[in-house]
């Protein structure tokens, strides 16, 4: 698995001693209330359980997640990861603590995930969805380049009705060109 270090965050596998701090963090509704596949509340002990999954997943290059923590502490502020689809796409997915929303650690991690998929996994595009009422991370993936493609209704949770979700997509080469500022 990979470490990836910025001037103020480190990307770190998640480990087992992680689980409380992913608890609470996830527990807090402020978090939960945009992650459709996270339960709220959030039973105790799928920390522990989720966490044990990132091995085997990143083993098998099927999915890479990672810790996001603040430097030089090392506390534990979030989550990323990258889904790839070799040869066709990769998506990603983030969480954020409350605490540390607008300071711009959401955008610095998903840079550093899309320098990965596409430096070292060598993807031709990355994708996501976002809630539509989600304003701050349609910000931050478009502060990272990506360009929105449409919208889509999902299940979220056990919402009985679908809800609006914001499509988003970077291609490679836009990214790069973007990057180089061209």
């Amino acid at each position: 698995m990979f470490l990836i270090e910025t001037t103020r965050l480190l990307l770190r596998p998640f480990a087992a001693t992680d689980a409380s701090a992913v608890q609470r963090l996830v527990g807090d509704w402020n978090v939960a209330k945009f992650l459709a596949l996270v339960p709220h509340p959030y039973p105790a002990g799928l920390a522990a359980k989720w966490i044990s999954t990132h091995g085997p997943l990143a083993e098998d290059g099927a999915e890479y997640t990672f810790a996001i923590t603040r430097k030089p502490a090392g506390d534990l502020i979030g989550a990323i990861s990258l889904t790839p689809r070799p040869g066709k796409y990769g998506a990603i997915g983030y969480w954020l603590s409350h605490d540390h929303w607008g300071q711009g650690y959401a955008t610095e991690a998903v840079q550093c995930v899309e320098a990965l998929a596409f430096d070292w996994l060598d993807l031709p595009q990355l994708s996501t969805v976002t809630r539509k009422n989600n304003l701050a991370s349609q910000r931050v993936l478009e502060k990272s380049h990506f360009r929105q493609t449409g919208y889509i209704h999902l299940r979220f949770r056990d919402e009985p009705a679908l809800q609006p979700f914001v499509t988003y997509r970077v291609a490679r080469e836009a990214w790069r060109s973007a990057r180089n500022g061209s």
